[in-house]
């Protein structure tokens, strides 16, 4: 609609998409969703809700108790989660654009709770046939010098100083995290599999970033 903010031309579609998606539940044709309709459409989009699961929300769409859902009341409560769901996806698209890789950190140790918020991000990921290629391993301090040394003992053969700051730098990192990803016998599952690593490694990055903890991910 031509000069009409983005709010209210949100709130127009959302009327409209709302009416429609309600002469749908409806489905007498009465101008009231009962109980029984609504529960028939939670099982058409496989949604699992017990019987009372379903009456509770009847319960609370029925704004007014009168046992009955108006198109008032569902255009109320669609519009009010409408709202909810573009509020959660303005903080998506805000971590989306707001992660940078982070080259300098201080010794904060990571919360394991926070560790583990990032794998579960990282394993929903998409995977074509379910095939879960991904493994998290957390590394120890025994096994980060380690492989601090072992780099810097590569570097060092071209440039020794290059070497001494890399290990420093690399050592003083909090946390690190490998991600490996299956091999199989080549094709295109393992490249379809390695895809799905690089998604779940982005995922865990995001989350990262909304629990206000910086990362970089480097491959070696």
């Amino acid at each position: 609609i031509g000069g009409a903010s983005g709010t209210t031309s949100l709130r127009i579609v959302n009327a409209e998409h709302a009416s429609e998606v309600f002469h749908l539940i409806d489905t007498d044709s009465s101008g009231h969703i009962c109980s029984t309709e609504l529960k028939e459409v939670l099982d058409r989009l496989d949604v699992s809700a017990s019987d009372e699961d379903a009456e509770a929300l009847f319960k609370f769409l029925d704004a007014n108790g009168d046992g009955e859902i108006c198109e008032d009341d569902f255009l109320s409560w669609y519009q009010e989660a409408a709202s909810t769901v573009a509020s959660e996806t303005s903080a998506v698209r805000q971590a989306l654009f707001g992660r940078r890789t982070v080259n300098s950190f201080d010794r904060t140790p990571v919360p394991d709770q926070v560790l583990r918020n990032a794998v579960k991000a990282a394993v929903s990921a998409p995977n074509h046939k379910m095939t879960e290629p991904w493994r998290f391993i957390r590394l120890g301090n025994e096994t980060i010098s380690k492989i601090a040394e072992l780099n810097s003992a590569e570097i060092a053969k071209k440039d020794p100083e290059k070497a001494a700051k890399k290990k420093a730098r690399w050592e003083a990192i909090p946390g690190w995290c490998v991600v490996t990803s299956r091999k199989t016998d080549g094709g295109i599952q393992e490249e379809e599999d390695f895809a799905a690593t690089c998604c779940a490694v982005q995922n865990f990055q995001l989350s990262m970033f909304a629990d206000g903890v910086g990362t970089k991910w480097t491959s070696g």
